[in-house]
């Protein structure tokens, strides 16, 4: 077990920027690892970390907002959690070998659905079989989310001193209408699914978000807008609800029978995109 008591420095100032940035997919939780086609590439900018220390990098399920990090939230099955090194500057850019030497190979992390949170080596922590990717809809109503977790670790005391994260925002649902074919001049209901819920206590991701932090210990908690395209034109919005649902009008403006009118409902925090396509019969 590397990892013991957990009282981190979190913050988003230790920045990790994942590729793809969200829409992940992720591997079934049996899909052995040499098999999953599902990845993330992971960085963070200069200035990051403390320069030239190692790092574990996982995916995790974050767990409620205020309590301590937990390793056995993450995904410690063997070869899952990777380990590496920050550059001289400060940040995180590529895998390192076994005697500390930049190799230049890109930081590659699999995405996982389903279960995530497995304890044991090799970061220890408890057992948490609730720790699953995507986070569940109870989950999402608490701002629970699953990510990229970066922890910096001191190896002589086994304590993480440092942690970053970047979210893995799961695909939305599709959009849904009960009426996805008719006339046009009219408007329709327009639902979706899985768009973005997000809780944090720290003071600049809620001030970046907009949001007004409240309650002891202090937090925020954003129910992300959502924004309906038409190409570049905004055609409607809507906030989402607890586990990221909306429903809300959309009008079809005039158009000939046999045409077709895109809408494309984009999260305006995840960057969730997802798209219905009106057909106009009549």
């Amino acid at each position: 077990m590397l990892i013991g008591p957990a009282q981190a420095d979190t913050s988003v100032l230790h920045t990790v920027n994942i590729t793809p940035v969200t829409n992940q997919v992720g591997c079934a939780e049996a899909t052995a690892l040499a098999s999953c086609t599902h990845h993330v590439t992971v960085k963070s900018p200069a200035d990051s970390w403390p320069a030239s220390s190692t790092v574990a990098v996982a995916q995790c399920n974050f767990g409620p907002v205020n309590a301590l990090p937990d390793p056995g939230r993450c995904d410690n099955r063997a070869g899952h959690v990777v380990f590496t090194k920050t550059d001289a500057d400060g940040g995180l850019t590529q895998l390192y070998d076994g005697s500390g030497n930049p190799t230049g190979i890109p930081i590659s992390v699999a995405v996982y659905k389903g279960r995530v949170g497995w304890a044991g080596p090799p970061l220890g922590g408890g057992d948490h079989p609730e720790a699953v990717c995507p986070p569940t809809n109870a989950q999402r109503a608490l701002g629970i989310n699953c990510g990229i977790v970066v922890a910096q670790i001191d190896f002589g005391t086994g304590t993480i001193n440092h942690i970053g994260a970047s979210v893995l925002w799961f695909s939305a649902a599709p959009l849904t209408s009960p009426t996805p074919s008719g006339g046009s001049n009219v408007d329709i209901t327009l639902s979706g699914d899985h768009f973005g819920t997000v809780q944090s206590s720290d003071p600049i991701a809620c001030a970046a978000y907009g949001a007004t932090m409240s309650g002891s210990p202090a937090t925020c908690f954003v129910n992300e807008p959502i924004r309906i395209y038409n190409g570049t034109r905004l055609v409607g919005a809507a906030i989402a609800g607890s586990h990221g649902q909306f429903t809300t009008s959309v009008h079809i403006p005039s158009r000939a029978v046999g045409a077709t009118y895109q809408l494309v409902a984009r999260g305006a925090v995840s960057l969730l995109s997802k798209q219905l396509v009106y057909h106009v019969t009549s």
